[in-house]
């Protein structure tokens, strides 16, 4: 979802929403009702310089449309090679940048957009498929499906080629059956926070310098570190909000603590009342939570036991009276 001129726009599997019939699974919100909005299905959208960008299938090689206020639909943007899949679209100096897999005959995964075509960033990266860009500390990282033989699922683009990023990240040595792969990444507090589908960064598992991690780690710049003892399966998405890192993904416990497909990481239990992170417990913090309780919002799930309920409330209110 993103929002576009004051409206949410919705992507994704469905053909209705709130009752209103969607061809290609996209719809706009306006603040009160839904609408359809162009028929193509799409994978990702973002804003730049005030326009709204989409990858998905048009059903020829364009991959990457702008919207069209006026006609009301896409408009190619450039086109790509035959075989060429894109899944996932940013922005880095300034240029559009699109990846996803470059079939047979295709010696690229990245590409930037010059105004006029689409220009390979680099080599093909290896990966089966590319699931997620960032831009970190001036570089552009890259992660996906790692290809069988590959021991990463991460890249950065250092300016002439590819290279892994942080010695790279590995399934734990009892793991057979799953692949290596990244899904999402997020720059948050100066951080490159990596979801996946992994058990160690750095190194493989019992070789010096591993960090176990499973399928969530943080790198610094540096070094990597983990989460806690991280998730029991793999993480998809991630999202900051108000400080704090939320997860989604295919796992149920996060930390060892039952967690139903999402989790939060943030929150200092020994002040877990400090709702709004401001340093102190007060009647805001209160309050907070009583409207995101009464609103059923996800913050208000104080356990993190995946529902919002009196246990929350309870919780809370110990918590609270506790302090810090």
């Amino acid at each position: 979802m993103i929002v576009f001129n004051g409206d949410l726009i919705a992507a994704g599997s469905f053909t209705s929403i709130g009752g209103v019939f969607t061809t290609g699974g996209v719809a706009r919100w306006n603040g009160k009702t839904w609408s359809p909005f162009g028929s193509q299905p799409i994978s990702r959208m973002l804003v730049h310089e005030g326009e709204l960008y989409a990858a998905g299938s048009f059903g020829d090689t364009s991959h990457v449309r702008r919207w069209d206020g006026k006609s009301q639909t896409w408009l190619p943007v450039g086109a790509f090679q035959p075989n060429v899949a894109i899944t996932v679209i940013t922005v880095f100096n300034g240029q559009l940048v699109a990846a996803g897999i470059g079939g047979v005959g295709v010696n690229a995964s990245v590409w930037r957009f010059d105004g006029a075509q689409w220009q390979p960033i680099g080599q093909h990266l290896g990966f089966a498929t590319v699931q997620a860009l960032a831009v970190y500390n001036g570089e552009l990282i890259a992660g996906g499906y790692s290809s069988p033989g590959m021991p990463n699922g991460g890249v950065r683009f250092n300016g002439t080629s590819w290279v892994t990023l942080g010695g790279g990240l590995y399934l734990s040595n009892d793991i057979t059956a799953d692949t290596l792969a990244v899904f999402d990444l997020l720059v948050h507090n100066g951080d490159l926070i990596v979801a996946g589908s992994f058990g160690h960064a750095g190194e493989q598992q019992y070789v010096p310098g591993s960090v176990t991690a499973n399928h969530l780690a943080r790198w610094d710049g540096s070094a990597w570190h983990a989460f806690g003892t991280g998730l029991n399966d793999a993480s998809v998405c991630l999202h900051a909000h108000q400080g704090q890192i939320h997860v989604g993904g295919w796992f149920d416990t996060a930390g060892g603590r039952p967690a139903a497909h999402w989790a939060r990481w943030g929150i200092d239990r020994d002040c877990a009342a400090d709702v709004n992170c401001d340093a102190a417990v007060n009647s805001q913090d209160f309050f907070d939570f009583l409207s995101a309780f009464f609103a059923n919002d996800l913050d208000a799930d104080f356990n993190a036991d995946g529902a919002i309920n009196s246990p929350d409330f309870f919780d809370f209110l110990a918590a609270f009276f506790a302090g810090c």
